[in-house]
């Protein structure tokens, strides 16, 4: 039976119990929140100095609406609050007051959510921290056989199944490399298959190719097993970038700059935001290097050939971005805005 597992993605093993498990026809999770904000909790003595909590995104402009069954990317320059985000929305930070948190379906996040695990218990091995996470995250009665199906998929996705063995150590004295242990905490943040998963950079410190594998797997789980996938991404490659459903571009000014189709963000910044020397480079097809040069000016003298200024971009959006998206695109990403 294992040596039957080891050669199956978790796709094939996903659509083989399809039939079985109730988990693949659970009710999709959406999650919608308006002007997010979250709360600094500061010690006693920050306290005595003044304030209680300070904001950590900016008051306007940071809503949306992440749908299930998708990938979804969100994507900034350092500091732009992109990881402030996920954790008010996974419930890691508090909210601000004036925040409304709402899950679309069912009214609360109370349904399950995970987020990527830091680090793996450093005594066990690859395969007994999927195991441990399996049978802490999945539900009461699951079957062995479909844990122990799962766990081997992911492994092999992951391309972890040749080293099952080998003793994840501690941070301070690993017994493995950054990319094993990266890919080992994105293996029991998946692992439960859990109705939706956030993870915070889960490529940072993986070559190119893994981190399109990692990508390709997320996007793939999305749909399969009607997760809903909300990944922080940094700098992706232009395969990774071209796999996202829908992308939140988050500008320095910790607003939101664009929120759609990712196929439809050129045409957005080229065409419409005229922000067409920053998509001049070899080839012209990283469309990520281009966005995130834009959104990272922080200064007031880059100015696009229509005249908007860098800093400018998000009043841009606010203003009826999405309304001029929607007008010049076709009638595939009108149906995505939808």
């Amino acid at each position: 039976m294992e040596k039957e597992m080891q050669h199956m993605s978790i796709y094939q093993v996903l659509q083989g119990h399809r039939h079985k498990d109730r988990a693949m026809h659970r009710e999709l999770i959406d999650i919608e929140f308006v002007n997010a904000a979250g709360q600094h909790l500061r010690s006693g003595a920050d306290k005595a100095r003044g304030g209680a909590a300070t904001m950590a995104l900016q008051q306007l402009g940071v809503s949306g609406k992440l749908v299930a069954g998708r990938l979804n990317a969100i994507m900034g320059p350092s500091g732009c609050g992109k990881t402030t985000l996920i954790k008010v929305l996974s419930g890691r930070m508090l909210p601000a007051k004036h925040v409304d948190v709402v899950d679309a379906t069912r009214g609360g996040l109370e349904a399950g959510s995970e987020a990527m695990p830091r680090s793996g218990l450093s005594s066990l091995r690859f395969r007994e921290n999927l195991d441990y996470a399996a049978c802490l995250r999945m539900r009461p009665g699951t079957p062995g056989s479909w844990r122990s199906a799962v766990v081997y998929a992911i492994m092999k996705d992951l391309e972890l199944y040749t080293r099952e063995n080998q003793v994840v150590g501690s941070e301070q004295r690993p017994a493995i490399s950054g990319g094993e242990r990266k890919r080992v905490n994105i293996g029991m943040g998946v692992v439960a298959l859990p109705p939706i998963l956030f993870l915070d950079e889960p490529t940072s410190g993986l070559d190119t190719r893994m981190s399109e594998e990692v990508v390709r797997l997320t996007w793939g789980l999305a749909r399969v097993a009607n997760m809903n996938v909300i990944c922080v991404i940094h700098q992706p490659s232009t395969r990774a970038f071209d796999m996202f459903d829908f992308l939140m571009l988050l500008s320095h000014d910790q607003r939101v700059a664009y929120l759609g189709p990712p196929e439809a963000c050129r045409d957005y910044f080229y065409f419409t935001l005229k922000f067409q020397k920053d998509f001049q480079g070899s080839d012209g097809s990283n469309v990520a290097d281009a966005i995130l040069r834009i959104t990272s000016d922080t200064g007031s003298n880059k100015l696009s050939e229509s005249g908007i200024r860098g800093e400018d971009i998000t009043l841009a959006w606010l203003a009826g971005g999405r309304e001029r998206l929607y007008q010049t695109a076709n009638r595939s990403t009108q149906e995505k805005l939808e």
